[in-house]
């Protein structure tokens, strides 16, 4: 049976500030691959985060983002809170996107991602 691995690959300026980000405040936790060109993060059972050193000094300011990604978390409440105590702020209006409440965040170079609790409020 052939395995699948499902990820994305995001292309950063400062590799070593969005690793910290991803690694300590999103709290992914230790990249299972690192160094001076590549990070990658094991985000669920079959799919990896993974950011690459961009050759480009610079993004054109014209796209706000080349790629966007969904994280879960089981407690959503407590990452927006994470997430204030380190200066960085989402958006406050809800999306909904593929029948589920996200949350639009953006990392130190502005890729967006979005965030979506893991389980049903009781």
């Amino acid at each position: 049976m052939k395995k699948t691995c499902y990820g994305m690959i995001l292309k950063v300026r400062n590799l070593a500030l969005c690793r910290a980000y991803y690694k300590n405040i999103l709290a992914l936790g230790n990249p299972v691959i690192d160094s001076s060109f590549l990070c990658e993060f094991h985000i669920e059972k079959n799919f990896s985060l993974i950011l690459e050193k961009a050759e480009w000094e610079f993004m054109p300011k014209e796209v706000e983002s080349r790629s966007s990604w969904i994280l879960r978390t089981e407690d959503l409440d407590e990452f927006i809170n994470r997430l204030d105590q380190y200066g960085y702020k989402m958006e406050k209006k809800d999306a909904d996107k593929f029948g589920i409440r996200l949350l639009k965040c953006k990392d130190p170079e502005g890729n967006v991602f979005f965030v979506t609790e893991n389980r049903e409020k009781e």
